[in-house]
């Protein structure tokens, strides 16, 4: 797929999170995002949002269902010049469909897809771990 053209704005990296048990995946994302204020995090709308930069995610799948207010919240946060890095909890079944809609227009343009944090293998990751991380 051919990269769209520069418009000089920055790309936010977008991790998608998932994992077999959501409540793991939360857990993860709230240890994540306590230690970063300039990260937003998307998840579950049953979830109470435990961090000031913890949002929830609308109800319905952010691929499918959920794609349009998903598309919305982003875009909402990246105005946010503050914003460096953004994860979106999603369950392991449809986290390459999300991958595949975060790289395509509109996303494109203002965000780049980073590499995939699944749970168990990545529990232990810490906020360093993600940012010398490779897409």
């Amino acid at each position: 797929m051919k990269k769209p053209e520069s418009t000089g704005r920055r790309q936010i990296p977008v991790h998608v999170v998932t994992g077999p048990v959501a409540a793991e995946v939360r857990d993860l994302i709230r240890k994540l995002c306590q230690h970063r204020a300039d990260w937003v995090a998307f998840a579950d709308a049953q979830s109470a949002p435990a961090v000031p930069n913890l949002r929830r995610l609308p109800l319905g799948c952010p691929c499918c269902t959920g794609k349009l207010a998903l598309q919305v919240a982003l875009v909402r946060e990246l105005r946010d010049a503050a914003v460096t890095r953004a994860f979106v909890e999603v369950d392991p079944s449809h986290a390459a469909s999300l991958e595949r809609a975060l790289a395509q227009p509109p996303f494109d343009l203002s965000l780049s897809v980073a590499r995939r944090i699944e749970l168990p293998r990545d529990e232990g990751l810490l906020p360093g771990g993600i940012e010398e991380a490779a897409p």
